[in-house]
């Protein structure tokens, strides 16, 4: 028999396939082993790369938190600066509040008083007070010409008597005369002196007339010396306080003001009282 013939490609094959087979087995261990050693190397990389990272991160935190803490202490002064203002304002407005209830009482009561008078300080009737300020003025006129009437006859009744003593012996009686002439002579010289134009001080004001029925006071001071409307006066006699009064309207010499009340009870204003300004305090 004749063998069988072998082809060259058969072994070759084979061997092919055998080494194949030995390189793929290598490769998987050096694989399975790169899969072994790789996951450590790759951790301990991916640490070193990460770690700079959580730093800085951290880093931007902390600043943040101080800049946080910093902001909220601000705030916290901030606020209490605020507290005390509020405190401040609200002792501002209770004080407010109380002297607006003290000038709310004190216009009712002066309002009452007022309308006493006759006079309306919410719808005042100006022709009705002018009406009766200018007939106090004229009553003072008409009483002012009728004293320098009666000081110009007692000044020649004086005369007449100086002249008639003339012809009387010297006696007690007539040197007692003469004496009360002289005394009288010189009453009616400031009597019969005529009245400075200048405007006259605060100080020196006087009531000159008086209208008992309404209590309106005229007064020798006016615009020209300093008065206003509403202005509060003290009503003095012997350095003694007699009265209170309300100027309720005012002229250039002179003016009116509306009796308020009383020092005492049963007292009563004259005419030649001094008047001052009343110093009103809160």
């Amino acid at each position: 028999m004749t063998p069988p013939r072998q082809t060259r490609s058969s072994q070759p094959a084979g061997g092919t396939r055998a080494a194949l087979a030995a390189g793929a087995a290598a490769a998987f261990v050096t694989v399975v082993s790169l899969e072994v050693v790789a996951p450590g190397r790759a951790v301990a990389q991916e640490s070193r790369a990460a770690r700079p990272a959580a730093s800085i991160e951290a880093e931007e935190l902390r600043t943040a938190l101080e800049v946080s803490q910093k902001q909220l202490a601000d705030t916290r002064k901030q606020l209490a600066a605020s507290e005390t203002k509020v405190a401040a304002l609200s002792e501002s407005l209770a004080e407010s509040n109380r002297v607006f209830e003290d000038t709310r009482k004190a216009y009712e009561e002066l309002s009452l008083r007022m309308a006493a008078f006759g006079v309306d300080l919410l719808k005042p009737d100006p022709k009705s007070l002018e009406q009766r300020l200018l007939k106090a003025v004229h009553d003072q006129d008409l009483a002012e010409q009728e004293k320098q009437k009666i000081a110009a006859r007692l000044l020649r009744l004086s005369e007449a008597v100086f002249n008639l003593l003339r012809t009387v012996p010297e006696s007690p009686d007539r040197a007692g005369v003469e004496t009360e002439l002289r005394a009288a002579n010189e009453t009616l010289g400031l009597a019969t002196t005529p009245a400075h134009e200048t405007a006259r001080n605060l100080s020196d004001g006087r009531v000159v007339s008086i209208d008992p029925e309404i209590g309106l006071l005229v007064l020798n001071i006016g615009r020209k010396s300093g008065v206003r409307v509403g202005m509060p006066l003290r009503i003095l006699r012997d350095e003694r306080t007699v009265g209170a009064a309300l100027v309720v309207d005012v002229r250039d010499g002179i003016c009116g003001a509306v009796l308020r009340d009383l020092a005492a009870k049963g007292e009563d204003v004259k005419v030649g009282d001094r008047i001052l300004p009343e110093v009103q305090q809160l």
